[in-house]
């Protein structure tokens, strides 16, 4: 079985009135774009909510059938956290854990142009802990150090959120092949560390990427490689203008 994770559950408070996940893109809400694209690649599709978004998004994927659930989760401590909630929600028993041969993450908040990256993302063959599609870009708001000389094993996350900066760089696609097992116990012991540093008042984000550098930590690296299908994500509603633009002047 091959299963995709659309995380959508933030808050959107940048965005002002919908959510980031169903922000129009070209006239559509871009969650249901997603799922559309997707949607023949995988064996099952979820999508996590918060409780206050549930209702607008089994509206805006009511023609879909089954194959489509929508999930709610309760996070608010960065993506990594809600990766972890969502995967949680979705353990119904065993059985169904077994039966996983490939899982995909990917953000609510990007769009998703052809459906040619589910497909190639579905098809590669490699088994590292996470296998990130990248592009090579100027001045990347994320990007990635490797150590080997074929350039595709990973020791490092970069953020430039975080000050850091490149003038070229691998830059992630918003999708992500996981092995679902182990990305969900890594993710459980940092939920369990920030808990265990945080206090009262400030509870640590827990950011899905971060796992690269946890992985390599322990011997067991990522990979990236090179795909010609770019994807699009946006945070601000300049960003979304920006992508409605351009797909005009195609």
């Amino acid at each position: 079985m091959k299963i995709l994770l659309i995380i959508a559950a933030g808050n959107s408070t940048r965005m002002g009135e919908l959510p980031k996940a169903v922000s129009l893109v070209h006239g559509t809400p871009n969650l249901y774009n997603t799922v559309d694209k997707a949607y023949r690649h995988y064996d099952k599709i979820f999508v996590s909510s918060n409780t206050k978004n549930f209702l607008l998004y089994r509206e805006v994927l009511e023609e879909f059938d089954d194959k489509v659930q929508i999930v709610t989760i309760n996070s608010g401590h960065g993506c990594g956290h809600a990766v972890l909630k969502t995967i949680e929600a979705i353990e119904t028993d065993d059985k169904f854990l077994e039966s996983i041969e490939h899982t995909s993450v990917c953000w609510g908040d990007a769009y998703f142009e052809t459906d040619r990256i589910f497909y190639e993302i579905t098809k590669t063959g490699y088994s590292e802990p996470i296998v990130i599609p990248v592009i090579v870009e100027d001045n990347p708001y994320v990007w990635f150090e490797t150590y080997d000389y074929h350039k595709t094993k990973i020791a490092n996350s970069m953020f430039s959120k975080r000050g850091e900066s490149t003038a070229i760089g691998f830059h992630d696609q918003s999708i992500f092949k996981i092995d679902i097992q182990k990305v969900k116990n890594a993710l459980t012991i940092l939920d369990t560390f920030t808990y265990k540093v945080s206090t009262k008042s400030y509870l640590q984000e827990i950011i899905f990427l971060d796992l690269v550098n946890y992985f390599y930590n322990t011997n067991d690296s990522c990979r990236l490689y090179v795909t010609e299908h770019r994807t699009k994500a946006y945070n601000t509603k300049e960003e979304l203008a920006d992508i409605n633009i351009k797909i005009k002047i195609k």
